[in-house]
């Protein structure tokens, strides 16, 4: 009951969260690992034989009863492996928890376990744990009784203490003024025997981390905090741009090309399909984020990349097809596999297309009875999503601004020729003077992710990163991205059951999309392609007019745990 990392609620995790066939491997790894687990099938007139031969003849609930036959330790091994080994394979960013009991907690601290491409933990629901948890791992790596020991971690950490604060105080600070990241880091990379002790009471798959990334990353995971803070979707692009700007700078001194030119085009081939990559997922994410009924949406304010990409495409190829030359042939033709020209084009064709939204937008009114019911029937929470399509319900500046944006990415892309410096240096030989315009060319795509990333077009990882609260329940919680880009949200809420992220997700705010006052603007999270998101695709089953509200709490969250109840 006491023991915070029990596994009692791995049935939860490995009944829900596994499909079958990942169900399979768990049970054959299980299966491999010692010979406890066999002697119970022989004793229970189970099939023998190899570990896969032998999963093949279990049905699911079969194997989940007999996994729940071995150890915590075990189960935790087992799980781990497989994820840092590849052969379960989880999306950077997706968390798997229990769904049919994802209310269940266990144990004095409110346990429930979860899997993602670190591994298996045991997370609390009261986030403080974490933190208690990393206090208790510096007392096992550092014996407080030793002046030896004392001495080294006050080294080790950089700590300063004077007068009667005493060396336990001075470490209670700093736990409380750095990140988990900083100070773990901090902590993993002092000395060897510090990771042996942190693998061992943590049950880390120490063998399958390759790096110093992944062993800091896997402790954060085990302890309970967040991993992916702070993760830049665009830091392997910006480090191409570099290069490559500094490549033709190095060009442009020596007169001519000459020996680099090879450096030049191979940097630039990487660079420009790094850019396609960063164009079409803003254009795809935009237009869907601008032109889908969210609140109608089986998965409100959820980015599907397989599902809704498409989607967008068709809605760009629809109005490219309405704009024909003389001969009527469209202008633009946008195929699946858009390239680079047509998506410059397509922020300016994404402008066009909310433009004729905005004159047709009685059209769009959403109807009566697709108006939720606990609107209709209390004057606490609100409801501004009056049209079904999103861009429609924004403050008029803020339509404003995205329009003129819009506009401003096409012309300035088009108007430096980014697309024809492109096909130059990935098919045909340059001068100087072709080196000088690549380098204006350069010039603009910075500037045009540079206001992409801006206005929130991007898939952009914010994340709460403080929260306040006073004597009146009243809360400021504080998003930010890597960039520093900040949202303030304030609670209480009167737009608390619109559905969309709770605080406590990793989430992408397009905070150019303000559609109340005084910073509620549009918020999404993604959901990657996995056999998890497949296996729980249609579930819960939300009757199409279902109007009910996600929740009163905290941004369809519960109130962060530092807040209290």
């Amino acid at each position: 009951m006491y023991n915070d990392f029990a596994g009692d609620g791995l049935a939860d995790l490995l009944g829900d969260a596994l499909s079958e066939p990942e169900l399979r491997l768990f049970f054959s790894k299980l299966l491999n690992s010692g010979p406890a687990l066999r002697e119970t099938l022989r004793k229970l007139g189970g099939p023998s034989g190899k570990a896969g031969d032998i999963a093949s003849r279990l049905d699911s609930a079969q194997m989940l009863q007999l996994s729940l036959c071995t150890s915590d330790q075990e189960m935790f091994a087992a799980l781990d492996a497989l994820v840092l080994a590849g052969e379960i394979v989880i999306p950077d960013g997706e968390i798997r928890v229990p769904v049919v009991n994802g209310l269940k907690y266990t144990g004095a601290f409110d346990l429930q376990a979860e899997l993602s491409r670190h591994g298996v933990r045991i997370q609390s629901e009261d986030a403080s744990l974490s933190t208690l948890r990393l206090r208790r791992l510096v007392r096992q790596m550092y014996r407080f009784d030793s002046e030896d020991d004392r001495l080294e971690l006050a080294w080790h950490l950089e700590l300063r203490h004077e007068g009667t604060d005493t060396l336990d105080a001075v470490v209670e600070q700093y736990l409380r003024s750095s990140t988990p990241r900083h100070a773990v880091s901090k902590l993993l990379l002092a000395r060897r025997s510090n990771f042996i002790v942190a693998a061992e009471r943590l049950t880390l798959a120490d063998k399958l981390m390759k790096s110093d990334d992944d062993r800091i990353n896997g402790v954060l995971w085990k302890l309970g905090f967040s991993v992916e803070d702070f993760r830049d979707p665009h830091q392997r692009f910006w480090a191409l741009h570099d290069n490559l700007i500094a490549l033709t700078r190095q060009t442009t001194l020596r007169g001519r090309v000459g020996p680099d030119e090879d450096d030049v085009r191979s940097a630039a081939v990487n660079y420009f399909v790094a850019l396609e990559d960063i164009l079409k997922d803003a254009l795809m994410f935009t237009t869907w984020a601008l032109t889908t009924d969210h609140y109608s949406s089986d998965r409100r304010f959820t980015y599907r990349d397989e599902i809704d990409a498409p989607r967008a495409l068709d809605t760009l190829r629809a109005r490219a097809e309405i704009e024909v030359d003389a001969d009527g042939k469209p202008r633009l033709t946008i195929e699946d596999r858009i390239s680079l020209y047509p998506m410059m084009r397509g922020f300016g064709l994404l402008a066009k297309i909310l433009r004729a939204y905005q004159g047709a937008a009685s059209q769009h009114v959403r109807a009566n009875n697709r108006i939720p019911e606990w609107f209709k029937s209390q004057e606490l929470q609100r409801f501004p999503f009056g049209h079904t399509v999103p861009f429609l319900d924004l403050l008029p500046d803020s339509q404003t601004d995205i329009l003129r944006t819009l506009d401003h990415i096409s012309t300035r892309l088009i108007g430096a020729e980014v697309s024809d410096a492109r096909n130059d240096w990935l098919h045909s030989r340059r001068d100087r003077v072709e080196t000088e315009r690549l380098r204006s060319s350069l010039d603009a795509v910075r500037d045009a992710v540079e206001a992409i990333q801006d206005k929130g077009f991007s898939r952009q990882i914010f994340r709460r990163v403080r929260t306040q609260r006073d004597e009146a329940a009243r809360a400021t919680v504080v998003l930010s991205d890597n960039r520093g880009q900040e949202l303030l949200l304030l609670w209480p809420s009167g737009l608390g059951w619109l559905g969309l992220p709770g605080v406590d997700l990793p989430q992408h705010v397009m905070t150019s999309a303000q559609f109340a006052e005084p910073s509620e603007v549009l918020r999404f999270t993604t959901q990657e392609e996995s056999a998890f998101a497949k296996m729980w695709a249609d579930y819960p089953r939300r009757p199409r007019k279902s109007t009910g509200p996600t929740s009163s709490r905290i941004y369809d969250s519960a109130i962060p745990s530092e807040l209290g109840d």
